[in-house]
C-alpha cells in the first residue's frame, strides 16, 4: 500500500514538472529561428531612404471636410471652425503656387493638390530601368531593391549621388554641380533635387510670388526668382545631399534626417508676389 502511494506520488510530481516545463509555450519554441522576409520593406536603411525622400519629396493638400452650419452649437466652436477655414483657404493658396510653379515652371506632371518628387507614378512608369552599379555592392542591392518605387530620371539621378559618395566628393562639390547643371540646361531638365528644394522654398513661405495670370513675363521672372534662389539657398540642397550620404553609411539615427530649414538663409534679392490659380 505504502509503496504504491509513494508511486503515485511520485507520477503527481512528474506530470505537474511536465505541466509547469510544457504550459503556454510549444514544445521546442526556443529551437524555432524565426527570419524576416528577404524584401526592402524591413530593410532598416531602405526605409530611412524612402522615408527621408517622401517627407520632403511629397507636397500634398488634404482638404478639409467643411461642416454645415450649427446655430446651435457655442460661439467658440463657430471660432474654431472660422479658424480652420482659413487654415485650408491659406493652404490652398500655397499649394495653387507649389503647383504653377512644378506645372509651368518644371513642366513636371503632378495631378492637383498633389506635387510629388523623386517617385514613380502612372505617367513616370517604364517596364524597364537601367542596369546600375556601383562598386559598393551593397547600395547596388539597395537600388535594384527599392528603384520600382522611383522615377526614372530621379533613379538615375541618385545612382550619380552614390558614385560621388565613392568616389569621396564632399556634399558641397556636388551640390555646386547640380547647380551649375541647373543654369545651363532647360527647365524641366534642371536636376530633381534642385527642383525640389525649389517647392521647399515656396512651402515654407520663404519666396512670395504674385501674378494675375500666367504669361511669359510672369515665367520669365519666376525664371529668375528660381535660378537666383538656388544659388542663395545652397546650404539647404547640400544638407539634403548630406543626409542621404549619412542614410548610406548608416549614420543617421531616427528623426536625425529632419532639414533644419531655419538654420538656411532665404533672404532673395528679387521678389515675385503671386495670387491667381489661373491656367
Amino acid at each position: 500500500m505504502k509503496n504504491k502511494q509513494k508511486v503515485d506520488q511520485i507520477e503527481k510530481t512528474i506530470i505537474q514538472k511536465k505541466i509547469k516545463k510544457d504550459v503556454g509555450k510549444p514544445i521546442g519554441l526556443l529551437k524555432i529561428n524565426i527570419r524576416p522576409p528577404d524584401i526592402w520593406s524591413v530593410s532598416q536603411k531602405e526605409v530611412q531612404l524612402i522615408t527621408f525622400l517622401a517627407n520632403y519629396g511629397r507636397h500634398v493638400c488634404l482638404h478639409q471636410a467643411v461642416l454645415k452650419k450649427d446655430s446651435i452649437k457655442k460661439k467658440v466652436n463657430s471660432i474654431e471652425k472660422a479658424d480652420k477655414a482659413n487654415v485650408s483657404i491659406d493652404e490652398k493658396e500655397l499649394y495653387d503656387k507649389i503647383e504653377i510653379a512644378a506645372k509651368f515652371l518644371f513642366e513636371w506632371v503632378c495631378s492637383k493638390r498633389n506635387v510629388v518628387y523623386f517617385f514613380r507614378n502612372n505617367n513616370h512608369f517604364k517596364n524597364k530601368y537601367k542596369t546600375l552599379t556601383l562598386k559598393n555592392e551593397q547600395w547596388t542591392t539597395m537600388l535594384k531593391h527599392i528603384k520600382f518605387l522611383l522615377n526614372e530620371k530621379f533613379y538615375e539621378e541618385l545612382h550619380m549621388i552614390l558614385e560621388q559618395f565613392e568616389n569621396n566628393v564632399t556634399d558641397e562639390e556636388i551640390g555646386d554641380f547640380l547647380i551649375s547643371k541647373s543654369l545651363t540646361v532647360s527647365l524641366s531638365e534642371v536636376p530633381q533635387l534642385v527642383q525640389n528644394c525649389f517647392i521647399m522654398l515656396i512651402k515654407q513661405n520663404k519666396i512670395s510670388i504674385q501674378s494675375s495670370q500666367i504669361t511669359a513675363k510672369f515665367l520669365e521672372q519666376l525664371k529668375c526668382a528660381f535660378l537666383i534662389s538656388i544659388q542663395q539657398n545652397r546650404a539647404l540642397l547640400c544638407q539634403m545631399i548630406g543626409t542621404i550620404r549619412n542614410i548610406m553609411y548608416d549614420n543617421c539615427q531616427s528623426g536625425s534626417y529632419i532639414v533644419d530649414s531655419n538654420s538656411v538663409d532665404y533672404d532673395l534679392n528679387q521678389e515675385i508676389f503671386f495670387n491667381s490659380t489661373s491656367y
